[in-house]
């Protein structure tokens, strides 16, 4: 019996091992590419982020990744990816996006090991005219005032559907209000500021003199005149209480621009880092506005972000052009479910790499409006083709990664033994003593990993963190699905 026992030990061991849950795997190889001025997706293909799990063309898809705090998430599968991403003879340019305040000196330590230290530029240096840098990107005074939208959505934490729509007026109204005040701005002085924003939706006075300005030029613009008999008609005869309220929604969120230093920052007249010359120059680009510095520097974050997938998705996939990462570890504080999905269902051709990492779906709903955003929320991690799945303890998300594992036929077998003794009686009367044991079998479709499954996943600490890897048309041997075992090495690169 012991023999018996010992030789099944034997056999799960070696089961374990090759499914990918039993062992750690020794350190990834590194994967030698050819220097070349025009990179194709066959070459992208041809080399591994995610050794034996994603190519970098697969990653153009975008990874999005779960776990809970503790679970290695950012130190395994993330910081994975970025090094060998930069590692890459393409250079991608990568913008990442700040919530700790170590977040720089990782950045920097990790580039330096990929060999591009020199390419690390901390954007809390320089100046970034938010809104002058959109309107250059094609002289369009809507891809200026959509971020300033989209800042006014992520800072009220609210769905674009709303609630019961009592709100959703005040919201619309200063979003029409911004986008009129930077049409006047633009098309009478050639720019447009935070600062100038500001002035213009709190002084009737100064936009007066700028509408006077963009006359006497002569504009004839359909943005130009719809501006103009909005500031001239309804704003100017809007009441009093409502007025307020606009103003209150547009002024609380653009107006955190203007503290602590952020203005000369965002709102200068200055731009010194231009999303083009970070991808003309492959720089990696941190944001390093850590969430003590507070909530001015997490939305000059999103807006940045906004900037960044404007100028990537305009970019034509016939030059080719070198990847551009935007990394966000905690996206939950950077993300707006209804932008970012659709940004996901194009960036693939425009070579636009999102990689994010957040704790589980419920933090993540919460984050950017609750329930309301539910649709939103589920699509954003819909579009994002690779999925990673560390340690984590939430039901929901766990349940949602069990799903997403997909379900196969189990042979369940049962049985047991019915107690009784010798009955005199029963034996007289020729009936059957009763006494026995049974077995019956019957199949059942279960899920191929259950929700606890993901509880048990190994936590990084010792080096090595183990993750459930999912891609979408994917088949991978050791499962014969989209989905496998993953083990990623916390020290990758050193």
């Amino acid at each position: 019996m012991l023999v018996v026992v010992c030789l099944a030990a034997a056999l799960a061991a070696l089961f374990l091992v090759f499914e990918g849950r039993g062992s750690k795997p020794k350190p990834n190889q590194e994967t030698k590419v050819e220097v070349k001025d025009v990179y194709t997706d066959a070459d992208f293909a041809a080399y591994e982020v995610l050794p034996g799990v994603c190519n970098m063309k697969e990653l153009m898809s975008g990874l999005i990744g779960f776990g809970e705090t503790g679970s290695g998430k950012s130190t395994g599968a993330f910081r994975t990816a970025l090094y060998r991403s930069w590692k890459h003879p393409s250079k991608p340019a990568t913008l990442v996006l700040v919530a700790k305040p170590e977040v720089y000196e990782e950045t920097l330590e990790l580039a330096t090991l990929a060999g591009r230290g020199d390419q690390v530029v901390d954007l809390a240096k320089e100046r970034i005219d938010i809104l002058d840098t959109a309107l250059k990107l094609r002289g369009s005074v809507l891809d200026a005032s959509s971020i300033l939208k989209h800042v006014i959505e992520a800072d009220a934490k609210r769905s674009s559907k709303g609630d019961d729509g009592s709100n959703r007026f005040f919201y619309d109204a200063a979003d029409r209000v911004c986008h009129a005040a930077t049409a006047i701005l633009y098309h009478a002085t050639g720019s447009a500021s935070i600062s100038g924003i500001y002035e213009m939706v709190t002084d009737q006075k100064a936009a007066e003199e700028h509408i006077k300005l963009g006359l006497s030029k002569k504009v004839d613009d359909d943005d130009w005149n719809a501006a103009v008999t909005l500031f001239r008609g309804e704003w100017k005869s809007m009441g009093d209480r409502q007025k307020s309220a606009v103003l209150g929604v547009a002024i609380n969120s653009i107006g955190k621009f203007l503290r602590s230093g952020f203005s000369t920052t965002f709102s200068s007249g200055v731009t010194t880092w231009t999303p083009w010359d970070a991808d003309a120059k492959g720089l990696i680009s941190v944001a390093n506005w850590p969430l003590m510095d507070g909530e001015g520097g997490r939305l000059g974050q999103i807006a940045l972000k906004i900037l960044v997938q404007k100028y990537a998705l305009m970019r034509r996939k016939a030059d080719h052009p070198r990847p551009f990462v935007i990394a966000a570890d905690e996206l939950q504080l950077f993300a707006l479910p209804e932008n970012d999905a659709y940004v996901q269902a194009v960036c693939r051709d425009r070579r636009l790499i999102s990689l994010c990492m957040t704790q589980n779906i419920p933090l993540l709903r919460a984050a950017v409006g609750g329930e309301d955003a539910r649709d939103e929320v589920d699509a954003l991690i819909a579009n994002h083709g690779v999925k990673v799945i560390a340690c984590n303890s939430d039901p929901e998300t766990n349940r949602w990664a069990s799903g997403l594992c997909g379900s196969h036929w189990v042979d369940v077998q049962g049985g047991g033994v019915t107690p009784g003794g010798y009955s005199p009686e029963r034996d007289m009367r020729g009936q059957d003593q009763g006494a026995g044991a049974h077995l019956h079998w019957n199949a059942n479709y279960r899920p191929c990993l259950d929700p606890e499954a993901f509880t048990q996943l190994h936590r990084g600490g010792d080096g090595w963190v183990q993750t459930v890897v999912y891609q979408t048309g994917r088949v991978y041997p050791s499962t014969g699905r989209p989905w496998t075992y993953a083990w990623f090495n916390q020290n990758e690169g050193a």
